[in-house]
C-alpha cells in the first residue's frame, strides 16, 4: 500500500497544536482531558477509501491512535 491510502493513515496524522489562550490569572485552572485520535467507520463495504485484500467482508472498523512515549513503567524491578 502507497502511504496516505486507505483510511489507517487518518488515525495517525498528526493534528495542527492548538494555539495557547491567554488565560486570566483569577480563574481557576481546569485540566482538559486529552481522549486518543479515532476513526470509526460504520460500514466499510460503503466507504471507497477502505482497501480489501480479498473480497469485501461487511461490518464496521474503528482505529485508535495507541501511540506511547515509552513502553517502560517506573519503579519496576525486573528479575
Amino acid at each position: 500500500m502507497e502511504p496516505e491510502t486507505g483510511v489507517a493513515y487518518d488515525v495517525l496524522k498528526k493534528d495542527e497544536e492548538p494555539q495557547p489562550v491567554a488565560v486570566d490569572p483569577d480563574e481557576p485552572v481546569v485540566e482538559k482531558v486529552v481522549l486518543p485520535k479515532k476513526v470509526f467507520i460504520p460500514e466499510v463495504v460503503r466507504e471507497k477509501r477502505m482497501i480489501f485484500f480479498r473480497e469485501p467482508k461487511l461490518g464496521s472498523w474503528l482505529g485508535v491512535d495507541m501511540t506511547y512515549k515509552s513502553s517502560l513503567t517506573r519503579g519496576v524491578t525486573f528479575i
